[in-house]
């Protein structure tokens, strides 16, 4: 009852400080390579741009490349990758930016440890089977992987976990990218981070997915 009641709270407290002006929040894309988490981040952002909000996106490759060049893929690394990501996060958050991360973040810890660290975070867990984002492999990263150039690979010889209780798990093997769309911008709508007017696409039926239960 009173997890009801907190939850209900935060949610009070969110809509009002959107109404206030606030419109930062954090929302962060996880899943395994190939899962579709770029594409999808491109097509909010794009959409949130095209409304005039402010936006930005931190790509696990890009952060790779400035962010966190030279670090490798111990999990001590990965674990510190992650925690400069949500550093920026938490900076563009509270300064009324809408920041989107699309970064694999492999490990349960170091998600829930950005979730608190950002406070207004949204988790949404891009879940797809490990043949398709082999089959797909848009970076040619699984192939150098199966020829043995690339060791410690996430969802191959090291570990992805899955997030518990997201926000929202989309299946990319399973719906098209303008049906993801719509339901992340729903579930948005739903957790008082944006307006209702940007429901401008039903969700479409049997898409509903998972939540984080209230």
């Amino acid at each position: 009852m009173r997890s009801c009641q907190q939850q209900a709270r935060k949610r009070r407290e969110q809509r009002l400080m959107t109404k206030n002006g606030n419109h930062g929040f954090t929302l962060w894309f996880t899943g395994l390579s190939g899962a579709g988490k770029s594409t999808l981040a491109r097509a909010v952002e794009e959409r949130l741009r095209a409304r005039g909000r402010k936006v930005e996106v931190l790509d696990g490759d890009e952060v790779r490349t400035h962010l966190s060049k030279g670090l490798g893929f111990s999990r001590e690394d990965r674990d510190t990758n992650i925690k400069r990501i949500a550093f920026v996060c938490k900076l563009l958050t509270r300064n009324g930016v809408i920041c989107i991360s699309a970064a694999i973040s492999p490990y349960r810890e170091a998600r829930e440890w950005a979730r608190r660290e950002i406070g207004r975070f949204v988790e949404v867990y891009v879940k797809c089977p490990l043949e398709v984002c082999r089959a797909r492999d848009v970076k040619g990263l699984y192939r150098l992987v199966d020829e043995g150039k690339i060791k410690n690979f996430t969802g191959v010889d090291d570990p992805y976990e899955e997030p518990e209780r997201p926000e929202l798990i989309i299946e990319t093997d399973r719906e098209r990218p303008e049906q993801s769309v719509a339901r992340i911008f729903a579930r948005l709508v739903e957790l008082g981070y944006l307006e209702a007017d940007f429901l401008e696409e039903a969700v479409p039926a049997g898409q509903v997915g998972e939540s984080r239960p209230s």
